[in-house]
């Protein structure tokens, strides 16, 4: 609805107990709204001459209002029926006003832009505190800053009230208050604290920089390397050892490959290749991997003390290509002064990221994990081995067995950490300044963590820079 009201005289009012006032309110473009009234705040018996109005051609509705027979604060609130409202804020007092400067008492630490105050007739600060932060409707109210002082003009003399002072929905507090004289201006002094901060409303993208102690991260990959190109040569020669990948799942055949030179036949093409797979494999580790990565992932509390890690990626590699598990229960607490603090423990087959990282490195833009056995099957010559074919497997299946057998010993070479039972743990402690909204939900931290590294006997000790920001959730597809 694009329509508004408005009403005619400028608030706030000031009144005497018992006093009868013509109000009016206006709507924006003239129409005949329905307009419904009512009273907010401590109005006590304070009436009102209509609940219901229909705009006329002027889009105008004239009522009355009668003040409460006791000093108080209250608003009348003038509402288009399914669309926007007005608040016109109405002082009672016979014995006259008083001005309150209110102090806040803040030692919270956090960053505040903007004090909001307000003074609420008629109750305690114990019958607001489950209302709180949120503004006591119908109130004197003011908004400064930390460098401007706040006050509270013509708060009406009679009632106790309760003075709030709120920074944004992140800090606040109460005061209570009595006795007020005509005409003075009040110090009312308010302790200001902070609301914990919610650290279950925003998922968290975490970034953790991966600073190893020199030479450890090329060093923890050493092993895994050596490993994965002794698989292809496991037999003695990497022929031998090829041609048992290629039978393995095809017995029928393994005495026709006796019979007929299978063997000699390989170990020539062998021969005539400018370089084997285990000597490319070497050759291109020790090219790769020497930088460490960059770990990343979401970051969701479930309670108080504990948060669920979704591992996104190691580097420019998803988790599900270096045999990491994807989720982890980590510890997050937040400490003293807004410091966030998450303890936790990854894990990693170093071996597994070795090959995604080869793959990614030696054929980029490789996405399903079949490129490092299709360029084994290319520099052994599958499709040219020159084999005697059986009555049962023609060259072309020859070529199959040759590219099948290659491919699963790369994923036996992929898996030769899970085999050796050397997974990867990376306990870790990370620490750092929270960021947080205006309703104190956590929004983010920016700090540092420790761990290490530990794989078989071997520890390498890690460090670097710990940040989160709120996750940008993925639309569906």
């Amino acid at each position: 609805m694009s329509a508004s009201i408005a009403f005619t005289l400028k608030g706030p009012v000031k009144l005497e107990p018992g006093q009868l006032l013509s109000l009016t309110v206006v709507t924006t473009p003239p129409a005949d709204y329905e307009v419904n009234f009512r009273l907010i705040g401590e109005s006590l018996d304070a009436s009102l001459s209509l609940a219901r109005g229909v705009a006329d051609a002027k889009g105008a509705v004239n009522f009355a209002l009668r003040a409460p027979t006791q000093a108080t604060t209250f608003a009348v609130r003038a509402s288009i029926k399914d669309g926007p409202s007005a608040d016109l804020l109405i002082l009672v007092s016979e014995q006259g006003f008083s001005t309150l400067h209110v102090i806040p008492h803040y030692e919270g630490g956090r960053a505040v832009d903007s004090w909001v105050a307000h003074a609420a007739p008629g109750v305690t600060c114990a019958s607001l505190a489950d209302t709180l932060p949120d503004d006591p409707e119908g109130a004197l109210g003011v908004v400064g800053t930390p460098e401007k002082p706040l006050f509270l003009t013509d708060a009406p003399v009679g009632p106790y009230f309760a003075v709030v002072v709120r920074a944004g929905r992140f800090a606040w507090g109460c005061s209570d208050l009595t006795d007020l004289t005509p005409g003075t201006i009040r110090e009312v002094e308010v302790h200001v604290i902070n609301k914990p901060l919610d650290t279950t409303v925003n998922t968290l993208g975490l970034v953790l920089e991966l600073t190893p102690e020199p030479s450890g991260w090329a060093k923890l990959l050493d092993e895994p390397r050596a490993a994965m190109t002794q698989t292809f040569t496991s037999l003695g020669s990497e022929p031998q050892t090829l041609l048992a990948a290629m039978l393995s799942n095809s017995p029928a055949l393994k005495s026709f490959a006796e019979n007929h030179g299978w063997l000699a036949a390989l170990e020539a093409r062998y021969a005539l290749a400018p370089t084997s797979p285990a000597e490319w494999l070497a050759a291109w580790q020790a090219m790769t991997v020497e930088e460490p990565p960059q770990i990343r992932g979401n970051l969701h509390s479930l309670d108080d003390a504990h948060a669920l890690f979704s591992l996104e990626a190691i580097g420019a590699l998803g988790s599900g290509s270096t045999g990491a598990p994807t989720d982890y229960l980590m510890t997050l607490g937040v400490a003293p002064n807004d410091v966030l603090q998450l303890g936790g423990e990854l894990f990693l087959l170093p071996s597994r990221y070795v090959g995604a990282v080869l793959e990614q490195a030696v054929l980029p833009g490789s996405s399903d994990g079949g490129a490092v056995p299709q360029h084994l099957a290319t520099l052994v010559g599958c499709s040219e081995l020159g084999f005697t074919v059986a009555p049962d497997c023609n060259a072309d299946c020859v070529a199959a067995l040759c590219a099948t057998g290659l491919k699963n010993l790369w994923n036996e070479a992929l898996d030769v950490s899970a085999s050796a039972n050397k997974a990867a743990s990376l306990p870790l402690k990370a620490s750092g300044k929270a960021s947080f909204d205006d309703d104190a939900a956590l929004t983010g931290f920016n700090g540092s963590w420790l761990g290490q590294v530990q794989c078989g006997v071997d520890t390498i000790k890690v460090s670097g820079d710990a940040k989160a920001i709120v996750a940008v959730p993925v639309p569906p597809k």
